[in-house]
């Protein structure tokens, strides 16, 4: 951009979207970058849990899965390495997720596990900078509920989950896209 500006003996204005080390070059950025979410990686991690969320919502009693994952093959070693590395968090978690309510974890409250996993699913989608977290958190919470047989992890999840989307689906209903902004910044208050 400078060696441009040199050339071009005249005033030439650089106007797009980058960080500090292309700012320090010359260009005016639109948006703060730190503000701009990866276009795309949102969807990407989003889609296998509404693949996942979606079945069970449906009342599906296997995951059905396209041919070409159904191919994959995962090494012995590694899933022993995974379970090494996860174990000393799997004992943490033991604690405070053990089997009771187990009545909230099947049957016909699998299908809300579903809906409502499928909702915080399809909220991840939204390239929204610090809104895809907590969704995530209240799935995590869910499926670790529905592992153990935790119905107050799963409730937990709901709440958690379902909540956030609440506040950003009323926050955007109230105020536009302004209330996703003040919920942004809100969050940001806390870091």
């Amino acid at each position: 951009a400078q060696e441009i500006k040199r050339q071009a003996g005249e005033e030439v204005a650089f106007i797009g979207v980058g960080g500090p080390a292309l700012a320090a070059e010359g260009l005016a950025s639109l948006f703060d970058f730190n503000d701009i979410a990866i276009m795309g990686i949102s969807a990407v991690i989003a889609i296998p849990l509404m693949l996942l969320t979606g079945q069970q919502m449906l009342g599906f009693h296997t995951i059905w899965l396209p041919e070409r994952l159904k191919e994959k093959c995962v090494s012995t070693a590694r899933i022993q390495g995974f379970i090494t590395m996860a174990m000393p968090w799997v004992k943490r978690l033991e604690l405070f997720i053990r089997p009771r309510l187990s009545l909230i974890t099947r049957g016909f409250f699998s299908h809300l596990i579903g809906v409502s996993g499928f909702i915080m699913a399809l909220s991840v989608t939204f390239p929204l900078p610090l809104t895809n977290t907590v969704p995530s958190i209240g799935i995590c919470l869910m499926a670790m509920g529905v592992l153990m047989r935790d119905g107050l992890a799963v409730i937990a999840g709901m709440v958690v989950g379902l909540g956030w989307v609440f506040l950003l689906v009323t926050a955007f209903i109230l105020f536009g896209i302004e209330g996703i902004e003040m919920v942004k910044v809100w969050i940001k208050s806390f870091l």
